[in-house]
């Protein structure tokens, strides 16, 4: 069967996430509310670990509960293939925060 190609724009995926003590997910919502792609627990650590998602840390891995990018999440779904354009994501920390010496946002 051929797969069918991809219509869903990027610039129109909401990223979704929340995290419990011991619970992880991150999804990908299109504009009708469907699910695109989402991730569960150890996968989420795993997407980081691997680089794949960026986290509000910039030293050492991600840990559990670690608020993820969406413009990286975005980026990895357009990577795949499962839509097409660019992300209107800027970096998903907020662009106005001040970065000091640490690289973490504390304008130390």
């Amino acid at each position: 069967m051929a797969r069918r190609k991809t219509t869903v724009q990027c610039e129109h995926l909401k990223v979704e996430q929340w995290f419990e003590r011991d619970r992880q997910h991150v999804s990908v919502e299109t504009p009708s509310g469907h699910t695109l792609v989402e991730w569960w627990d150890d996968a989420v650590t795993e997407m980081v670990d691997d680089g794949f998602f960026r986290t509000g840390r910039t030293r050492g891995m991600g840990r559990p509960g670690a608020p993820i990018d969406p413009k990286s999440v975005i980026d990895y779904v357009r990577e795949n293939g499962m839509c097409t354009g660019s992300s209107s994501l800027r970096g998903g920390f907020g662009r106005s925060r001040k970065r000091g010496k640490h690289g973490c946002g504390c304008g130390g």
